[in-house]
């Protein structure tokens, strides 16, 4: 089994993000030099071989292109008298909004490049309100980021109705090392026709942020073990946010000293209830520590810094024990959570065929299996938390385990040999019925274990 614990990746809530300028992003500085039934507008696509729409007026600070010579792009304003005619409701702010129209095959587009440059360790959000007219054909949009000439992101997720709008965004993180870091932001808006059908759409309010701060956003311990809400002294935990690392990667030996584990992946440290913890995996979203074995009870304050400064403190309750087995969610079968438990060989204890590709059997009453843990609290003899166990150990509570209700025999409860933090446990199968979801329970010292698990039994 690898040093590595299993890493169960999940996506992390993006923070409030400061604002980059967007110039002219509502299209109210523009020459609408044209004038049509629906109002004063402009078109800035050159080739445009629309006798309605000859190339004519301005945008400030935007261009247009497009790949067929029957499009359209500019900014428009439309007087109060024709609103209810092309719109349910005003929705842009001001009196300009950026319209687009093709109609043929390929894509017409506006875009601005900013004087801002993509910078590393930072997550950009692009959004923007979109508009789909009452008289109008077909709808389709896309919003997208670009840094030079490396497209980053794109959004088009409206399905709008004639006559109305919404909020569309798109967002990247750059981590550590980006390829286009410091070529320049460009912000593309556009739409994509068909061949015989008019496509439309219409933009307003462009915005773009960026966010480099540290954020929490929650901690629970590892979820392959349960994922509680509370930890306890010497068990991994998982932190979610935003920019808590600059890469992804979990320890390797390299990082040890000795038989001691890192207390920093690549920039990324972690202090929890004061005392720094032991990093076993580092994302830009999740990072994985070990929590020290002196860090007290109650509520204590977990902070995370890296490169790009440091988190505000998170709340968590400290228990002296919260106890998990081993139970990630790919050993959920059928609505049934089976407890990771093997034997000697390898083979996992589960009904035949049960998952697919692992090899696996019920165990039968008499054989042992391994089943592993984590905060089960203190060994003795003691071998704190981010220090390899190279001797056995026995837990200091006493410890019972239960299949089918009856007390299973423990040849052995500690710390797992060459590990640091992870629990072995070795017991031998009772004599109860068979049956492929058989109720394995366990109770630490008074702590009885909150989940709710299964393990298969044969004759």
């Amino acid at each position: 089994m690898p040093r590595k614990l299993i890493v169960l990746l999940f996506l992390g809530r993006l923070l409030a993000a400061q604002s980059i300028t967007v110039p002219n992003a509502s299209f109210e500085t523009a020459n609408l030099t044209l004038s049509g039934p629906n109002g004063p507008y402009c078109n800035l696509i050159p080739n445009s071989a629309f006798a309605a729409y000859p190339l004519s007026g301005s945008v400030a600070n935007w261009t247009a292109t497009s790949t067929s010579t029957e499009a359209g792009a500019g900014a428009d304003a439309f007087p109060s008298s024709v609103i209810s005619a092309n719109w349910n409701s005003k929705w842009w702010n001001g009196d300009n909004l950026a319209w687009m129209q093709i109609n043929a095959a390929g894509t017409v587009s506006m875009s601005q490049t900013l004087s801002v440059v993509l910078q590393n360790n930072t997550t950009y959000t692009l959004s923007a309100i979109v508009g789909r007219r009452i008289n109008a054909g077909l709808f389709n949009y896309a919003l997208q980021l670009w840094a030079g000439s490396a497209m980053l992101a794109s959004a088009s997720n409206l399905s709008l109705a004639a006559g109305a709008f919404g909020t569309d965004s798109a967002s990247y993180s750059t981590g550590a090392n980006n390829p286009q870091a410091g070529q320049p932001l460009v912000i593309v808006l556009s739409s994509t026709g068909v061949n015989g059908s008019e496509t439309e759409a219409h933009f307003d309010e462009i915005a773009l942020s960026a966010s480099t701060a540290v954020a929490i956003n929650g901690v629970i311990s590892a979820s392959a073990f349960g994922g509680f809400s509370s930890i306890a002294p010497g068990t991994f935990i998982e932190i979610y946010g935003a920019n808590l690392a600059g890469e992804a990667r979990g320890w390797e030996t390299s990082d040890f000293n000795g038989v001691s584990a890192p207390i920093s992946l690549s920039g990324t440290s972690v202090s929890v209830g004061g005392q720094a913890a032991f990093v076993s995996y580092i994302s830009p979203g999740q990072v994985n520590v070990l929590v020290p074995s002196n860090v007290s009870t109650g509520t204590q304050q977990i902070t995370l810094t890296t490169a790009i400064g440091k988190s505000a403190p998170y709340n968590i309750t400290v228990n002296a024990l919260e106890p998990g087995l081993l139970a990630p969610a790919s050993f959920m079968v059928d609505g049934t959570q089976y407890v990771t438990a093997m034997f000697a060989d390898g083979t996992f204890v589960l009904p035949t065929g049960a998952i697919s590709g692992i090899n696996s059997r019920p165990a039968k009453p008499g054989e042992i299996v391994v089943l592993y843990g984590i905060g089960f609290g203190p060994v003795m003899p003691n071998i704190p938390a981010g220090e390899l166990a190279e001797q056995a150990t026995a837990l200091a509570s006493s410890l019972q385990m239960f299949i089918g209700g009856t007390a299973a025999s423990v040849a052995y409860a500690g710390l797992a040999p060459t590990f640091t933090g992870l629990y072995q446990f070795n017991i031998t199968v009772p004599n109860v019925p068979s049956g492929n979801a058989v109720p394995l329970t366990f109770t630490l010292g008074e702590v009885t274990g909150p989940q709710t698990l299964k393990i298969a039994v044969g004759n």
